[in-house]
């Protein structure tokens, strides 16, 4: 079997891993790598991310999509997944499953608890949250901001997805948010910042 071709966006995490130290290459002094399949035996030797996101208005995809930019630059794998469109009891292997939802009266979309509860993952699962949910808006009478306190009330999105994960087991690593400025959006300004603080409290583990 001849050299395999790697897809330009994997050389670029290929280089991205070795050079962060993320994985140490080669993996076996002895390898002969003109005989390998590259791709296959980079796969098994980094870090992967499976990101599940239940976007309808276009917010949540640009915010898993800058999820995977940033941590392409840290040499780590990101598949990224409508739930829609996932297996939730073929649940693909990863070293971190990354969930997000929209908020829906303050709830994560039914989609989405429905796909928690079906999800097979063994107990000890790793898992991060990080979701979009509204901003909060002043009070059209006083002008008035509600308080943390009173967000904490009616804002229940990842306490009602960490209560259905961690029921099964699963142990959190991680959870964020990003609020959106409109029901259809767009995005906070400097969103980009909160995914960039978001990355920086995910381990990173070499396989």
């Amino acid at each position: 079997m001849g050299d395999a071709e790697i897809e330009p966006a994997t050389s670029t995490v290929i280089t991205a891993a070795i050079s962060s130290g993320n994985i140490f290459w080669p993996p076996f002094p002895w390898l002969d790598l003109s005989l390998t399949n590259l791709k296959l035996l980079f796969i098994l030797c980094v870090m992967k991310i499976e990101y599940f996101h239940a976007s309808k208005y276009g917010n949540g995809v640009l915010v898993a999509e800058e999820f995977k930019k940033q941590m392409a630059a840290k040499g780590v794998i990101v598949n990224i997944h409508h739930i829609q469109d996932a297996r939730p009891k073929e649940m693909p292997p990863a070293d971190l499953y990354l969930l997000s939802s929209p908020g829906r009266m303050g709830k994560p979309r039914g989609c989405v608890r429905r796909f928690l509860k079906k999800a097979r993952l063994p107990s000890g699962t790793k898992y991060a949250l990080l979701i979009t949910e509204a901003a909060p808006q002043p009070d059209k009478k006083t002008g008035r901001m509600p308080t943390e306190e009173e967000m904490a009330k009616w804002q229940r999105v990842i306490p009602i997805m960490n209560q259905i994960l961690q029921e099964k087991g699963l142990v959190k690593v991680a959870e964020g948010k990003i609020q959106v400025t409109g029901i259809k959006g767009p995005l906070e300004e400097g969103w980009q910042k909160k995914v960039e603080a978001f990355v920086s409290q995910i381990p990173i583990m070499p396989s």
